[in-house]
């Protein structure tokens, strides 16, 4: 019989209660990996998944930042080639992309600031569940 070398070559088994295993599945189905294996191993060594469900709040605040960021790129764009072609750069010009750039960085404070209250909550959830938290990459 021919040898299979393998990076993962040892097998892990528990036994989990009816209630247990219905909880790890529906924490896997909010996941978002694609296979168990990736997920366990990540509770597990990691201490930690998260869940970044293209539904949720800050899925939605990326892409709004996303839109006006293009909206701001076309706007550069369009004010490059008029300066280009006309060689002129009007007031309403530079009024409308300073509004964009204003609207920009109040969606970069308003995402930061959701960020941190997500990561402060995320770890307060920790340590009210552990007693304690400790940051997996250390």
């Amino acid at each position: 019989m021919k040898e299979v070398l393998r990076k993962r070559n040892n097998n892990i088994h528990f036994m989990v209660s009816d209630e247990e295993k219905e909880k790890i599945e529906k924490l896997f189905k909010k996941s978002g990996y694609k296979s168990k294996q990736e997920f366990y191993l990540s509770m597990i060594l990691d201490g930690t998944v998260i869940n970044f469900d293209p539904k949720n709040e800050m899925s939605l605040e990326l892409k709004k930042m996303s839109t006006l960021i293009s909206n701001a790129t076309n706007n550069i764009n369009q004010c490059a080639k008029i300066a280009n072609s006309t060689g002129e750069f009007t007031r309403e010009d530079f009024k409308d992309l300073r509004e964009f750039q204003i609207k920009m960085g109040e969606y970069f404070i308003e995402f930061r600031l959701l960020v941190e209250e997500k990561l402060s909550n995320f770890i307060k959830e920790k340590i009210i569940k552990n007693g304690s938290y400790k940051n997996p990459s250390h």
